[in-house]
């Protein structure tokens, strides 16, 4: 069962975290209902996050999770109860980001969360095709043409058209410091 509740003083959760006041809430008593199924799965793809790195902050095999959502499971352990009801509530979006972030290779600063989530479809999609080799290679092979194709089409634009919009913009910010 789950119950939406309204806040009307801050108080501390169960892990430590401020509750907003006047924001509904959803309450989760361990009972995985479709609604809380929904919910889940609506997080974590709002998150752009696979089921391998949830699963690490719930310290659970990740089949476990993907149970929880798609409803081969029922009820969940009493440890969990908290944590599930947090990650629904938006509680741990900035950890799992930074999990998520931290997890996948080093980018130049500044690479957009795109660009991880990108990147962990591809791996994951790559590790599925694992019993298909040839479907693997295909990959890889479209992968590399976009890649390719795109280096061309930055190397074959004329430099003044790259530099142009940061040099306007590096001159502005001059001006305004005067």
């Amino acid at each position: 069962m789950i119950r939406k509740e309204t806040n009307t003083e801050q108080k501390e959760t169960n892990i430590g975290q401020k509750e907003t006041p006047n924001i509904k809430r959803v309450r989760f008593d361990g009972r995985f209902t479709d609604i809380v199924r929904k919910l889940i799965r609506d997080k974590r793809l709002e998150l752009g996050l696979p089921y391998h790195t949830v699963s690490q902050y719930f310290s659970i095999n990740w089949s476990t999770f993907r149970k929880w959502e798609s409803g081969e499971t029922r009820r969940c352990e009493l440890r969990h109860r908290p944590l599930i009801e947090a990650f629904i509530n938006g509680d741990l979006d900035e950890d799992l980001k930074a999990i998520f972030i931290s997890s996948n290779m080093k980018y130049p600063q500044g690479t957009p969360i795109q660009v991880y989530q990108a990147m962990e479809r591809i791996a994951n999609t790559y590790t599925l095709c694992s019993h298909h080799p040839e479907i693997g290679d295909d990959l890889l092979s479209k992968i590399e043409d976009i890649a390719l194709n795109t280096l061309r089409t930055l190397v074959s634009t004329p430099r003044q058209d790259i530099t142009r919009p940061y040099l306007l913009a590096k001159t502005s910010l001059q001006r305004k410091k005067r």
